[in-house]
Order: C-alpha cells, then structure tokens, then sequence
C-alpha cells in the first residue's frame, strides 16, 4: 500500500494533465453544441426560457467561452484563468438552473465546479502551453 501511495503522489503532472483535457472536452461539446447545433436563435431562447438577462447576448456568449476556453484548455492556455471562469459559470449555473431540478442535473456541473477549482489552483499541470510561455515561472 505505501508503495502505491508513493507512485500515486508522483503521478500529480497525468492527473493534471486529464483533468485539463476532460473538463476541455466538456466545455468544446457544450460549446460546439450552443453554436452550431441549437444556433443563435435556440441558445437565446433557451437562456431566455432560463430567465437569464439579455439572453441574446449571455447565451451566445457562454457557448463562445466554452468552445473557446474548452480548446485553450486542451492546449493549456490561459488555464488559471479559464478554470476560474468555469467556477464561475458553472457555480451560477448550478445556482440559477440545476438545483430547482433537484441533485440529478446538477452532478454534472458540480464536477465541472470542482475541475475548475482544481485547474484554477494548481494550474494546467506540467504539459502545457502556458508553462512552456513562462519558462516555468507559472
């Protein structure tokens, strides 16, 4: 057991690493998804249907920074940055949506909460484009 609990511990810069890509993955399909398949005219109603305001601007908007943030996080851009941004999105998206549905809709974006937690603090990991742009300093 402590063998593994040793190789565990040096397997953080993997675990990072897909944390990364997976949360990306989620955020490209979501976003790929508002865009090019609802469109602008499904997004808007949706998010209007959602009472949130100016849904014509929010909704495509939140699509752009998914498909967009999703792809910089594949590459490990910016990756702090957008791990906050999606705390953020998912934390009023939780708040404002999924709850009054109860916890089945809401797991989810509680995962997505908690990946954007951990890119935001400890960082895209050690592959990334971010990383090699500041020469370790990140």
């Amino acid at each position: 057991m402590r063998r593994l609990m040793e190789w565990l511990s040096r397997q953080e810069a993997i675990a990072l690493l897909l944390v990364r890509l997976a949360t990306g993955a989620v955020l490209v399909d979501a976003g790929y998804r508002k865009l090019f398949l609802a469109g602008l005219a499904g997004v808007t109603s949706q998010f209007r249907e959602w009472g949130y305001p100016l849904p014509q601007v929010i909704g495509p908007a939140i699509g752009l920074f998914e498909l967009v943030g999703g792809l910089a996080l594949f590459a490990g851009l910016f990756s702090r940055y957008i791990g906050v941004l999606v705390t953020i999105q998912f934390v009023v998206a939780i708040l404002t949506v999924n709850m009054a549905r109860g916890f089945q809709p809401s797991r989810l974006p509680m995962m997505l909460v908690v990946a954007g937690l951990v890119i935001a603090t400890s960082g895209g990991g050690a592959w990334t484009l971010d990383r090699l742009l500041s020469r370790g300093r990140w």
